[in-house]
């Protein structure tokens, strides 16, 4: 089946803002370009992992006086790291909502959504989601529409699943007696859509570098790094009055003194050849930049996998490259490189604080950043073997000071900014939750 373009998967939710409808819409756009075999078991695939544990369940009671719940579904350190400063910091009582694999990182009691959501499924699901299907059969090209077809035991699932975590959200909303806010670290995937929807805030720390899914916009309030991701926002047609620049509380932990970097010229490859911001081929390309600039220094190199990626597009590297293991923290691994390069990975800004200078690699086609950072983005094996072997640390770092500081405002004091923003909002009474059929409690 043809694939399906962003922009155009955009198109074709946007008559469904701010219904279960419309939170399917990532992972239908993920299951149709990555032509996955076995789409109804990726669809099902939290809800069978619930269902293994479902008889050693915990219920959490639901605090009366609770004022933040924390969600997320990423199911990487990434995504509860950004919660995590913020949920530890929290002065009001406040509960984490997020898969089993999220909640394994945590170090308190969670709110497990999978296993919860599974007893508020109903046989009159399957109704609401046919009717669902035939909305958004209306509302797809022609052309696109026998893909659709393959993909109806999918989203029947993914509507499903999308269901039982609205009542979820409406249940533990109703069951709290004040205002309730949600704090989440995107506001495009389904459980951060599905919970954002109902709640009488919605708080959305930036996670990471912005692409394509996160416009356009839904939470209530945007807790931004720095002044350049409030621009592209603004480009993309956010609100203004929702946008706050106040660091990021993840890196706080970065803007400490950093050990100097080992003898050699290490370079430290934070790879992301997953990411749909480039095509594979593209992917690809920067991959053979990378290799044949290995092989032309002899230098070390060490790979730095996402938590969502394997190693299949660096089969060719053999000894040319060692790869970082799994659980190695990242401060580890900029200890002991000399030098980052990276597509465009959140940790360059990680590796800024650490004092490692950032190399840019992108694939032909595409313009490397304009004035002090140009020329940090080599084009050619030959450029990019040329600065791994004689490139000076201090110059680089003095450039690329600017950058990191338009991208970076408050190193080391992002918790607290973020605090201060949440606070001023909080005398004045979020809009109040409009009158619900009552829910069975979880």
């Amino acid at each position: 089946m043809p694939p399906l373009p962003w922009q155009q998967a955009n198109a074709i939710f946007a008559p469904f803002r701010g219904s279960a409808l419309y939170s399917i819409r990532l992972p239908l756009f993920y299951l149709w370009n990555k032509v996955q075999t076995r789409p109804l078991h990726a669809a099902l695939h939290p809800f069978a992992l619930a269902g293994r544990g479902l008889s050693l369940a915990r219920s959490l009671p639901i605090p009366r006086n609770l004022r933040y719940l924390f969600v997320t579904d990423y199911a990487a350190e990434g995504g509860y790291g950004t919660l995590r400063p913020l949920l530890q910091t929290c002065p009001e009582p406040a509960l984490l909502a997020v898969p089993e694999a999220v909640g394994k990182l945590h170090a308190g009691p969670y709110l497990n959504v999978d296993q919860l959501a599974l007893r508020l499924l109903s046989p009159r699901d399957l109704s609401r989601a046919r009717a669902d299907w035939k909305k958004l059969h209306g509302q797809t090209p022609e052309a696109l529409r026998a893909g659709l077809l393959r993909l109806a035991p999918s989203i029947c699932a993914l509507l499903c699943r999308a269901y039982a975590y609205e009542r979820l959200a409406l249940s533990i909303r109703d069951q709290c007696s004040g205002p309730l806010t949600v704090v989440t670290p995107n506001d495009f995937s389904g459980l951060c859509l599905n919970f954002g929807q109902v709640a009488d805030r919605w708080i959305t720390l930036q996670h990471g570098l912005p692409s394509l899914e996160y416009f356009p916009t839904s939470a209530t309030e945007y807790l931004l790094w720095g002044e350049a991701f409030r621009e592209r926002f603004l480009a993309e047609g956010a609100a203004s009055g929702t946008l706050h620049v106040v660091g990021a509380p993840r890196l706080d932990r970065y803007a400490v003194p950093v050990p100097p970097p080992p003898p050699g010229r290490t370079l430290l490859f934070l790879s992301q050849t997953h990411a749909a911001t480039l095509s594979p081929a593209q992917h690809r390309q920067v991959v053979a930049l990378l290799l044949a600039a290995a092989q032309a220094t002899g230098l070390p190199l060490r790979i730095r996998l996402h938590p969502l990626e394997d190693r299949s597009c660096f089969t060719q590297f053999g000894d040319d490259a060692t790869f970082t293991q799994r659980g190695v923290s990242l401060a580890e691994d900029l200890a002991g490189a000399s030098l980052v390069a990276s597509f465009g990975s959140t940790a360059m800004l990680e590796a800024m604080l650490a004092q490692r200078p950032v190399l840019q690699l992108l694939p032909p086609g595409i313009d490397p950043p304009g004035g002090f950072y140009a020329r940090w983005t080599p084009a050619t094996p030959e450029e990019l073997a040329e600065l791994w072997r004689n490139l000076d640390p201090n110059e680089a770092l003095a450039e690329q000071q600017p950058w990191l500081e338009r991208y970076l405002a408050n190193p080391g004091e992002g918790s607290a900014a973020a605090w201060r923003q949440i606070d001023r909002r909080e005398g004045t009474r979020p809009p109040q939750p409009s009158p619900r059929e009552p829910l069975a409690h979880v």
